[in-house]
């Protein structure tokens, strides 16, 4: 019969996952000792091109509610379309909002960096990563005080078939694609060694 954890503070990711191996202490302990960022994406679209009228295609600013933007429109669409992030403080404020007042705040920050158009989309999408049943949170992992110099040395240990690798175990690239990339490829590369 597969394994189950059920213990409350572990990884809903973990509870879910069926495998013939029992996870031991090192594998479950430091799940409970990691916490996911709340955070939120939204993607708006407009009736014409962004960065035509900016000029500006990607927008870095840690002070507003988007802190992360990109015009992210399709060369082949006379639509313009954006996407935003909304992370840590300002993702948590967001949550005690009215659905109203968090689409009018975000999009006041959309359009400090692409303009009064970016008020007015045709399509507004927001995604609640935290309401994500995978992740429960996004968009990485962090640990608490001591968490990762405690469990550090056991993060990429395999469970019995099962392997690791995701942005948050990347060191370099923590949180961006580029780190699950070259994790994945990490990764992929033992599972061939040990398939021979």
């Amino acid at each position: 019969m597969p394994a189950t954890t059920t213990s409350s503070r572990v990884s809903p990711i973990a509870v879910s996952i069926r495998s013939s191996s029992t996870p031991t202490g090192p594998v479950i302990q430091p799940l409970s000792a990691e916490s996911s960022a709340s955070g939120r994406s939204v993607r708006i679209i407009s009736g014409g091109f962004f960065c035509a009228v900016t000029g500006t295609r990607t927008a870095f600013g840690p002070y507003e509610v988007c802190h992360e933007a990109y015009d992210n429109s399709n060369h082949e669409d006379s639509r313009g379309t954006l996407v935003g992030f909304v992370s840590d403080r300002f993702a948590d404020e967001m949550f005690r909002l009215s659905p109203e007042e968090r689409k009018a705040r975000i999009l006041d920050s959309m359009a400090q960096y692409y303009g009064d158009e970016a008020r007015n989309p045709v399509v507004y999408y927001e995604s609640d990563w935290g309401t994500e049943e995978w992740t429960r949170g996004a968009y990485a992992a962090s640990f608490d005080l001591g968490g990762l110099v405690r469990y550090g040395a056991d993060l990429r240990k395999a469970v019995g078939p099962m392997h690791f690798a995701c942005s948050d175990l990347a060191g370099l690239g923590y949180q961006h694609v580029d780190g699950a990339i070259r994790m994945g490829r990490l990764v992929a590369g033992q599972i061939a060694e040990q398939l021979g």
